[in-house]
């Protein structure tokens, strides 16, 4: 697979959505070595493509919180998601402390309304919520103050 190739591939992954570096290295990694090519040759086309901006780390970051906050996300789960796609943890904590509109706590009670409706009175339930919500990547503070029952948005 010539570089040529490599690039044509890449453009097409782009285009159906932003990637990271290291997230398309892997997808083009594994195409070359199924048609038996170099993989030497992807690491040029990455610096090219990040040199005329077609691939962004920064865009993909931002692109990313946006679409892991439409899905109640907390900073936790998303932090985690883009260590996992190659992002380093100072440029996530960057992007997130970018986010002045992502207000945790409130999304986190959102989340709550949309799933529970409430919340919950009973201890048993309420420890559902609270596990739901540790998953969903909010903190205990942030949990806290979104089930407070005295909390308005």
């Amino acid at each position: 697979m010539e570089q040529q190739d490599i690039l044509a591939s890449a453009l097409r992954l782009l285009a159906r959505r932003e990637h990271s570096r290291a997230e398309l290295r892997a997808k083009l990694g594994l195409r070359v070595k199924k048609r038996g090519g170099d993989v030497s040759a992807i690491e040029p086309v990455l610096d090219r493509l990040c040199a005329d901006g077609t691939l962004d780390e920064l865009r993909f970051i931002q692109s990313y919180i946006r679409l892991a906050l439409e899905k109640g996300w907390g900073g936790r789960k998303i932090t985690h998601h883009l260590q996992r796609k190659g992002i380093r943890t100072a440029d996530i904590q960057n992007a997130l402390s970018e986010r002045s509109d992502a207000d945790w706590s409130a999304l986190a009670h959102q989340v709550l309304q949309r799933k529970y409706g409430g919340v919950a009175v009973e201890p048993a339930a309420k420890a559902s919520q609270i596990r739901f919500l540790l998953g969903r990547g909010f903190s205990y503070d942030q949990i806290r103050t979104a089930m407070d029952p005295d909390y308005s948005e």
